[in-house]
């Protein structure tokens, strides 16, 4: 919606019609031009300007990529912890002690790290949209966050029948 051809009373006066900033909610999907604080659509007082939505998506985006940094770095150490410990348990005697201190199957730990590392991307993703097009999609981040939590049923779901081989 284009702030100059918002529905403002022709007679009004410049400064009237300056008041009039394009905003938009961060509860309900509202994206217009308005003059008040209070969203017209769901009467919050959660009304961003562009700039704000744009700033605020940057952060997001930006604590995104670093929770995927992050996960990585647990992930890479995590199998070289279980790699080091395959190595003992194969040269050691004693097995036994051992193996009650490491899981002989990492898949469940892996699985668990994956998802935090989606839903790091998720965030990054849903940030960097926020900043790019300046307005909340709020439909968007449910859709990929519900895909991203689909994928990992399904494979959780297929590891569980294959018996996580």
């Amino acid at each position: 919606m284009n702030i100059e051809n918002s529905e403002i009373p022709l007679g009004e006066p410049h400064e009237a019609r300056a008041a009039f900033k394009l905003r938009s909610c961060g509860q309900c999907d509202f994206h217009g031009a308005t003059a008040d604080n209070v969203c017209p659509k769901c009467d919050e007082p959660t009304l961003f300007d562009p700039e704000t939505v744009g700033a605020l998506g940057l952060v997001m985006g930006v604590l995104g990529a670093l929770l995927c940094v992050f996960m990585v770095a647990v992930i890479v150490k995590a199998r070289e912890s279980f790699a080091q410990a395959e190595t003992y348990r194969a040269a050691s005697k004693a097995a036994a002690k051992i193996k009650q201190q490491a899981p002989a199957d990492p898949s469940i730990l892996y699985l668990l790290l994956g998802l935090v590392l989606m839903v790091g991307v998720a965030i990054m993703v849903n940030g960097f949209m926020d900043y790019y097009y300046q307005r909340r999609n709020l439909k968007m981040t449910i859709f990929v966050i519900l895909t991203i939590k689909g994928v990992f049923a399904l494979f959780g779901i297929a590891m569980a029948l294959t018996g996580g081989a």
